[in-house]
């Protein structure tokens, strides 16, 4: 009896880092399961990580700010304000970024709820705005605090800790584990 031995196969083992989605898009896609508009991606991921890596930004902080203000979802507006987009960036901040930090000539104000629909222009803004503000104040604490920008100081704090729990929720670290 010539019967062909049996074969048996190794499973492959993974021996290359994660990748980027593998890290962060987990933490991200719980929020699609609430939000019907949810639209964060691989493609914004990477586009987003190139821009931490630009900036030395620590992307898990400016993805529990994207959670904390629009829980990533492009197209969201503000009702009470022109805050739109990932970032919810207001009309007067998208101008002054737009202009004075990215250099990119005239902002048009009458156009912004288009112009920060656009996901690309609306992180752009958004990472060069917390850069700036990472530059002046040195602490993401305080990073989170000015991005909120309220002219209240308890309102400031208050926002910073929501994006420290947003932190947690995701990461299962806090503000303080990512401060340099």
């Amino acid at each position: 009896n010539t019967e062909a031995p049996e074969v048996t196969t190794v499973p492959e083992t993974k021996d290359s880092e994660p990748t980027i989605d593998e890290i962060y898009l987990p933490a991200t896609h719980k929020y699609s399961v609430w939000y019907s508009d949810y639209d964060f991606e691989s493609e914004q991921l990477h586009y987003l990580y190139d821009l931490c890596q630009q900036y030395d930004i620590d992307i898990r902080f400016v993805l529990a700010e994207i959670a904390t203000e629009s829980g990533f979802r492009s197209q969201v507006k503000n009702k009470y304000s022109s805050a739109t987009g990932y970032g919810q960036v207001v009309k007067g901040t998208a101008e002054w970024v737009y202009e004075n930090l990215l250099k990119r000539g005239d902002y048009d104000p009458s156009r912004h709820e288009e112009l920060m629909k656009d996901w690309k222009l609306n992180m752009d803004i958004m990472m060069r705005l917390i850069k700036w503000l990472n530059d002046r104040y040195g602490t993401y604490q305080k990073t989170a605090m000015y991005y909120h920008g309220s002219t209240s100081y308890d309102s400031n704090v208050d926002y910073a800790n929501r994006v420290s729990s947003k932190l947690t929720e995701l990461f299962g670290i806090t503000m303080a584990d990512i401060e340099r």
